[in-house]
């Protein structure tokens, strides 16, 4: 069974199989497993596990086992219960009236006798394993069931938290996929081959865009043009086998001008050998020239302390836009946009529009995709 619980920790639909042949091996009829955690108001339920038969009658077991409803987890009868398997006879006082109307109603969804085990993982949480036997079942947990339960308890300590930390792993790697894929710019994962572990959104589009790379049918990226591909391949290879002690390498690709792509290349990380030497994943970063910098006009507008339709122009001029093209796009006259300008200028403390631009793009409000763009007058 050991196997099939440390097979837990990376998928969650093999518990209840497990607490399915918990009930086989020690005679009980339900099998529950529960993380708790105390809060202020009390005990807050995490993560609830069950058997198959326990499955079925869900809602009448969580509200008489579960966090709060259970009297056997008021904080007073923890302490009783910690690192080792209990039955009630040692969490309860004799004759306690809250011992008898929790059997009362465990008897209502057919349970009877009761062990079960608690341990503390961390300050404030703690981990619950319950088994009961079946209400026309008279036979007790036996000494040799108790002992071989709590050897095997440890081991579901251990296994949840692999789990947990797995989770938690898992959590952290979506957020941090979601915060690059709100970058505008293109961020890939090589080998030293080129070959994509990881890339953002805007990697994507830009791969499937006619633009100078391509992704080949191997995974790998690779440069359009002859005359670039070379260049590309060995960027890539010479960081990778250079590892942290290298230097970066930074090219341009496609057409000249405008119309190019920018890459920088990066080591990443370093890892086992690999058959031309000892060599790491890259990052590659990269932009297109022609796009310009995006930047969301709100953000400009709260930045710089500017009106919306103020925040509007600063966008269009630092994506490359003159101020005739602004006053077209918006419908306004050239006469408003030069005024608004000077308003700019008046409240940002810069008199060229070059200088204009370079603060922009030195801030945060570039960082980021825009979202849901306005056309403000």
């Amino acid at each position: 069974m050991l196997l099939d619980l440390y097979a837990c920790a990376g998928d969650a639909s093999r518990w209840t199989p497990l607490l399915d042949g918990l009930c086989r091996e020690t005679g009980a009829c339900s099998a529950v497993i529960q993380s708790v955690r105390v809060t202020r108001s009390g005990l807050r339920l995490e993560q609830l596990e069950l058997d198959s038969q326990s499955r079925q009658s869900h809602r009448s077991l969580t509200a008489d086992l579960s966090a709060d409803g259970n009297p056997r987890l008021e904080l007073r009868r923890i302490a009783r219960g910690l690192n080792r398997v209990v039955r009630d006879d040692d969490l309860f006082e004799r004759g306690e009236i809250a011992r008898h109307r929790l059997e009362d109603k465990l008897a209502e969804i057919g349970l009877n006798r009761f062990v079960g085990y608690l341990q503390q993982i961390d300050a404030d949480r703690y981990l619950t394993l319950a088994l009961h036997r079946a209400i026309a079942d008279q036979a007790d947990f036996s000494g040799d069931q108790v002992a071989w339960l709590s050897h095997f308890s440890q081991h579901v300590v251990q296994a949840f938290g692999l789990a947990t930390r797995r989770r938690a792993d898992q959590e952290a790697n979506a957020a941090m996929t979601q915060v690059f894929d709100r970058l505008g710019c293109g961020i890939l994962l090589c080998d030293l081959d080129g070959r994509v572990l990881w890339m953002n959104h805007s990697a994507e589009a830009l791969l499937a865009s006619d633009s100078a790379l391509r992704l080949s049918a191997d995974d790998c990226l690779r440069a359009r043009r002859t005359t670039d591909a070379s260049r590309l391949q060995e960027a890539i290879a010479d960081v990778a086998l250079a590892g942290s002690g290298g230097a970066d390498r930074y090219l341009a690709l496609g057409d000249s001008g405008v119309d190019a792509l920018h890459l920088s290349v990066q080591p990443f990380r370093r890892h086992a050998q690999h058959p031309q030497g000892y060599a790491g994943s890259v990052l590659v970063a990269v932009s297109r020239t022609c796009a310009g910098a995006s930047v969301a006009p709100a953000a400009v507008a709260d930045l710089l302390g500017l009106t919306p339709a103020e925040g509007q122009l600063v966008s269009a001029l630092v994506e490359g836009k003159t101020l005739e093209e602004s006053a077209r796009l918006r419908g306004v006259s050239i006469g408003t946009v030069r005024g608004q300008l000077k308003q700019v200028f008046s409240k940002t403390g810069v008199s060229r529009q070059a200088e204009l631009v370079r603060v922009v793009l030195s801030s945060a409000a570039v960082q980021f995709v825009e979202r849901a763009p306005k056309v403000l007058r």
